[in-house]
């Protein structure tokens, strides 16, 4: 069983250190990126001017560079945002079926049909002497679970679920105060509307890791 378990581990560990070294690190310098994308912009345009011997408004090349730049900037962040909320559902949805191949390992007659994930945590519990849907280890993977369902669904009970224990997610700094994204945006991934970057995947992934090692504490 831990063998299995040590797989699991290695998997997840190996995910974390990919996702970090090749995927977080595009886009990752929005602001530079759209600060580069304006000044060409505004390169071409004047230089299109100038080509055509027309009469230089400088004022309205400059306000339509900065324009296009705001643009790029929200469209990378955009992008940034949707990038590290596709790699929180990914470790947890990896974390899912590993539990499936785990209690397919323990427990080789159990049924998984209607409202499997339950199920699965059921059996899984039971085989443990109902201390797993109480711990720590596997609270934090919940509300990680809960998280997702916000960001693939824009779930409404998974919404208030989530505020009642982890309202930091939906907290939007801007200008003037903190907004709720969700309530603003009416959605979870038109806008940038959850407060997550880069350290929630980590932890996603670390909290995966700790659940494992505490079943090895379990089987020892």
């Amino acid at each position: 069983m831990n063998f299995l378990i040590n797989k699991f581990v290695k998997e997840i560990e190996i995910l974390k250190r990919r996702v970090n070294d090749d995927y977080f690190t595009i886009n990752c310098n929005c602001k530079e990126i759209a600060n580069q994308k304006m000044e060409q912009k505004f390169e071409k345009d004047l230089e299109m001017v100038i080509h055509y011997d027309k009469d230089i408004d400088c004022d309205q090349i400059v306000d339509e560079a900065i324009d296009f730049g705001v643009e790029e900037y929200r469209i990378l962040k955009l992008m940034n945002y949707r990038n590290i909320a596709n790699w929180i559902c990914s470790a947890i949805e990896l974390w899912e079926q590993q539990l499936y191949l785990y209690l397919r390992d323990i427990k080789s007659d159990v049924s998984l049909k209607d409202n499997w994930f339950n199920t699965m945590l059921n059996n899984l519990d039971n085989h443990y002497n109902n201390v797993i849907k109480s711990s720590n280890q596997y609270l934090n993977l919940e509300n990680k679970r809960t998280l997702v369902n916000i960001l693939k669904h824009g779930e409404i009970q998974s919404i208030e679920k989530l505020k009642q224990v982890e309202p930091k997610y939906f907290k939007i700094t801007s200008l003037i105060e903190d907004i709720d994204g969700i309530d603003l945006y009416n959605s979870s991934l038109t806008d940038v509307s959850l407060n997550i970057n880069e350290s929630d995947f980590n932890e996603t992934c670390d909290q995966i890791i700790k659940f494992w090692e505490y079943i090895i504490t379990l089987n020892n």
